[in-house]
């Protein structure tokens, strides 16, 4: 039934200023109404987050904020509260961290530390200059989620087991003043200090997430997966009375703040492979953390915050009237009761059996720790002995399989062997790591098991556990390999120099013949090429003697000439001194000088190219007999190239003979010193594993057992003391109260004062 906030708002300021309640002995109340009365007006939505030690709660909230800042060592226990709030990117507080104090010492405001390191002086009990517990009241670690900028506060506790007084009744009253709560699970499932943490947050909250952390260390090849582990927890829920399908994720803190934190540069100690920006985004998505992360901030931060907050001040309300009603409820039924010597006797019986059973219910209760105790060890010695058992046959397969591939190689056994047994020495060193920090979880969480179930939960106590291997390791010495036939070896050293020697005289012989080859080719082409030179002059000779076309013909014409004039009259008037006559003629010539100019131009042309043809012809004569000397040179190469040849594969074929009768003798051998070197290996982790470790746990369990279960006694006797002592002093004070005579006066005012609370708050 839904309440309207005017209302509870109403009746928180009646309860704060009611008369009846200002005495002493109601300041608890009008406390908590001041307290839900600023719940109510508060903007801020708080998420706490708990578990019991060991459930990895500073590792998710580190996952949360996307940088490992916050301590999360197995031997780190959070000794004070510690706030993440979300801020805007602009506040000034963003990326900065403020560290309060208890009395009159100033806060300190620092810079986000770059690792888990800048924090454990002001978080954990491993802190050496400061008392955490005394001196530190919170830590303020204000940074911007990118997902909203809603007034989100994320709280870590020291939780209801807590390692110092008054801190059961911290981590109880930042649960009262929570809004939900996300409960981080060990993979094993619920314990009883689960279900004393569930009963107290169910008097206060009306939303739970429940995540099981670390699905990371789930053993699929085992069948463990997400979806059992989740049905399983589901139906260990329905067993304390948690119904309505709750809500349950598995996630791997570890994997989701390794892939978001790019300043780790390793997944587990010992991890070689490099974290790149492939291998991140693999191990966010293995994390399934963004399940949770869409659960926060579009869920319970975004559309369900207005809801859950009413719905959590309504609960925390309604559970505050009803115990007021009931504390009035009371007085007037103390005022009503009548006792008569029966009931008196009943009293006195009760108080002489308490006193005279004390020693024997002491007893009884050594009794059954000490039986538990014995389940402790056995349980867990057994565990170490399957474990281990484990263990070997996982080497044995890496081994068998290992070897069988290496037997396939051709590479020298003894460095490959060397290699195989740093491959194992680096498992084992990995495992012994994970079964070293598993012991030490499971005894933690046994211990507390143990107290819880002897004092009912009240004041935990927390063993600190840390199991530390040292003096032992994990060594074998490793047979030398002589895998091979010496007078063998030796017969095959001789017939490789034969065939060297061979494969060089060959190698001479092609050489010249591909020297004589190359002669002959460039002699060919020297032919070639007078050939076309020859060609070319008679080419040449004959385009020239074309271009002086046909020989001319002589040429038939007149021609005119003078003559002395003969006869009787010439030669009386020449006697007598006077001058000659002269006559003009003709005649018929034959004229050839265009023939001649023909004739000496051809006499010429031949001439020449007579020359350049009888210099070609004659250098080609030259270069064809080089022809004919280099073709020789080069089949008498290509016979020698031929007979090497022969003389090599001949070689080659006895020397793969005797490769063969060697490969076969260095199989045999290979094959026998590897059989007995996996033999000497398991031999070495058997007896190791059987013997050095196994005492080692077995001596680390008792060591830290005995240490551990004396100061469990001490507190279970003191738990004992404590609860004879309240019982004995209710029985005192009830025989005290009954034994008066009744007031009426009394009686009628304590029903008067019921009736005037159940008035102001109805």
């Amino acid at each position: 039934m839904l309440i309207s906030k005017e209302k509870i708002e109403t009746k928180l300021e009646n309860i704060i200023h009611l008369p009846l309640l200002q005495l002493a002995n109601y300041a608890n109340f009008t406390q908590r109404a001041k307290d839900l009365l600023n719940q109510l007006n508060e903007k801020e939505f708080r998420i706490t987050v708990v578990g019991e030690f060991s459930a990895g709660k500073s590792t998710f909230l580190n996952a949360l904020i996307g940088k490992d800042i916050l301590p999360h060592s197995v031997n780190e226990t959070t000794a004070t509260v510690t706030y993440i709030k979300n801020v805007r990117a602009t506040d000034s507080l963003c990326n900065k961290v403020k560290i309060e104090f208890f009395g009159n010492k100033m806060p300190i405001i620092t810079e986000l530390p770059k690792d888990a390191n800048g924090l454990t002086e002001y978080v954990t009990t491993m802190a050496k200059d400061i008392n955490v517990v005394e001196e530190v009241a919170s830590v303020t670690i204000h940074v911007n989620f990118p997902y909203t900028d809603e007034p989100i506060v994320f709280v870590d506790t020291p939780g209801l087991n807590g390692v110092a007084k008054g801190h059961y009744e911290r981590t109880r009253y930042e649960i009262q003043r929570a809004h939900t709560s996300i409960y981080l699970l060990h993979t094993r499932g619920l314990s009883q200090s689960n279900v004393a943490m569930y009963e107290l947050l169910k008097q206060y909250q009306s939303s739970f997430v429940f995540v099981i952390n670390a699905i990371d260390t789930l053993k699929q090849s085992e069948g463990e997966t997400i979806e059992l582990k989740v049905k399983e927890l589901k139906e260990q829920l329905a067993t304390i009375g948690v119904e309505n399908n709750p809500t349950i994720m598995g996630v791997s803190a570890l994997l989701a703040l390794t892939a978001k934190d790019e300043a780790i540069q390793q997944l587990f100690e010992g991890d070689i492979e490099p974290l790149t920006a492939e291998r991140r985004e693999q191990l966010l998505q293995r994390s399934n953390f963004s399940q949770i992360e869409n659960e926060i901030w579009h869920r319970l931060a975004t559309s369900d915050k207005e809801k859950l907050k009413h719905e959590n001040i309504e609960k925390k309300f309604e559970s505050l009237v009803k115990e007021i009603i009931v504390e009035f409820e009371e007085q007037v039924t103390i005022h009503q009761v009548t006792i008569d010597d029966k009931q008196l006797s009943e009293i006195n019986l009760r108080l002489n059996q308490a006193q005279q059973s004390k020693e024997d219910n002491l007893k009884s209760l050594q009794n059954f720790t000490t039986a538990k105790k014995s389940d402790i060890r056995s349980m867990l010695i057994g565990q170490v002995k399957q474990d281990l058992q484990k263990t070997q046959v996982i080497v044995e397969d890496i081994v068998t399989t290992e070897i069988t591939k290496l037997m396939r190689s051709n590479e020298d056994p003894e460095i490959l062997l060397k290699g195989l047994q740093n491959q194992v020495t680096h498992f084992m060193r990995l495992k012994e790591q994970d079964l070293t920090k598993g012991y030490g979880d499971s005894l933690i969480q046994l211990l507390s098991d143990l107290y819880e179930s002897a004092v009912l939960r009240i004041e935990k106590h927390y063993p600190k556990i840390a199991i530390s291997k040292q003096g032992i390791n994990f060594s074998v010495k490793l047979g030398k390999a002589n895998l091979e036939d010496l007078s063998l070896v030796q017969k095959i050293t001789e017939k490789n120099h034969q065939v060297t020697q061979a494969s060089k005289e060959q190698e001479q012989a092609m050489k010249m013949y591909k020297e004589s080859q190359r002669h002959l080719r460039d002699d060919k082409d020297h032919v070639d090429s007078l050939q076309g030179q020859k060609q070319q002059v008679m080419s040449a000779q004959q385009r020239q003697l074309k271009s002086l076309g046909n020989r001319p013909t002589p040429v038939q014409k007149t021609e005119s000439y003078t003559v002395e004039k003969s006869g009787l009259w010439s030669s009386v008037k020449s006697f007598f001194g006077g001058s000659p006559s002269y006559e003009t003629r003709t005649r018929t010539v034959t004229d050839t000088s265009a023939r001649e100019r023909w004739d000496t131009q051809e006499a010429r042309i031949k001439r020449d190219f007579s020359n350049q043809e009888k210099s070609i012809t004659a250098s080609l004569n030259a270069v064809q007999e080089r022809l004919k000397r280099s073709q020789s040179t080069v089949l008498q190469n290509e016979s020698r190239v031929e007979s090497y040849e022969q003389k090599v594969k001949s070689l080659m074929r006895d020397l793969e003979i005797l490769q063969k009768e060697k490969q076969a003798i260095y199989d045999k051998n290979k094959r026998l010193y590897y059989e007995k070197q996996r033999k000497d290996l398991l031999d070495a982790v058997a007896d190791y594993l059987a013997g050095d470790l196994t005492s080692f746990y077995r001596k680390e369990i008792d060591g830290i057992l005995l240490q551990e279960l004396q100061q469990i006694d001490q507190a279970i006797g003191k738990h004992y003391e404590q609860s004879y002592n309240e019982y004995t002093k209710k029985l005192t004070k009830l025989k005290q109260q009954v034994m008066k005579e009744a007031v009426p006066q009394e009686r009628e005012q304590a029903e008067k004062e019921l009736a005037i609370v159940k008035k102001a708050l109805a």
